[in-house]
């Protein structure tokens, strides 16, 4: 949904974020069990369906700034090997590259993308874990224990 916007306009990228984060946040409830049992089982595919579809999305976009980050590399090394007074080592040209303020904000980009990637990661397996719950719930209650507590 967002990765066309963002290949076409890193600008749409903030927008992006701030949409993907706010529906990881209204996610957190799809993990609940609450209400009705059947609701619930019946409720859990069409959500992590949708949930799943975001996750590929958001890490599309995380590819994509990966790859820029390699490209702008690739260009500020070129840059050093052909432009620069003398001859550099390839571990002078690692560091001087550390040091260029575009790779630096591009690491920083990515690392905000890779943050609610994991958001969505944490969620997935949360919707995997109410699944493995409801079916618990579902054995349990066929071989007659309802109301069942430990002490």
């Amino acid at each position: 949904m967002w990765y066309s916007r963002v290949v076409r306009d890193m600008s749409a990228l903030t927008p992006a974020l701030d949409y993907y984060n706010a529906e990881l946040d209204a996610a957190q409830l799809e993990t609940r069990i609450t209400g009705s049992l059947e609701k619930n089982a019946q409720d859990l595919p069409g959500h992590t369906t949708h949930r799943f579809t975001q996750l590929q999305d958001v890490e599309s976009i995380l590819k994509h700034l990966n790859v820029k980050y390699d490209k702008m590399r690739s260009e500020l090394y070129r840059k050093y090997v052909e432009h620069y007074n003398r001859d550099l080592t390839d571990r002078a040209i690692e560091k001087y590259l550390d040091g260029e303020q575009p790779l630096y904000d591009m690491h920083g980009l990515i690392g905000e993308v890779a943050h609610v990637r994991n958001g969505y990661l944490g969620l997935m397996k949360g919707l995997e874990t109410k699944n493995w719950q409801i079916s618990n719930i579902i054995k349990l209650r066929v071989i007659g224990l309802e109301n069942a507590q430990l002490d």
